[in-house]
């Protein structure tokens, strides 16, 4: 079987696997789209406060006592969730973690380089 062929199957099972997380903390998979040259596009809902990593950068100073507390136990919750359905998270950075409207809760945005296991072994997945 070709790389090209391995590599389209890894997606689609990784879509899969996404598709079937339903938990407010993780970016729910709308579906995907093509048209952007030779890529695929994954569709999800719009997080307004963007990325962490640059919603820290805008609000480090002003950010409530509360809510530096509430990020990473976010992360955590997140991570919890997908870790009790098999699936591990190869890439979590703050620029796959996305700001909801209300800067509160977060969620976790599916990066390109993540794995997700099953009790047949680990499958490297990429997008």
């Amino acid at each position: 079987m070709s790389e090209k062929v391995k590599e389209k199957m890894r997606f689609h099972r990784e879509l899969g696997v996404w598709k079937r997380l339903d938990q407010k903390i993780i970016t729910p998979l709308y579906g995907i789209a093509f048209g952007f040259r030779f890529y695929t596009a994954m569709v999800c809902p719009w997080a307004p406060n963007g990325a962490l990593s640059r919603y820290l950068q805008l609000h480090h100073s002003t950010l409530p006592l509360a809510e530096m507390f509430q990020i990473p136990d976010d992360v955590a919750s997140g991570l919890q969730y997908l870790h009790s359905n098999h699936v591990t998270h190869g890439d979590l950075t703050g620029n796959n973690i996305l700001m909801v409207g209300d800067g509160g809760a977060l969620k976790e945005l599916w990066g390109s380089d993540y794995f997700t296991g099953s009790a047949r072994g680990t499958l490297v997945g990429s997008a």
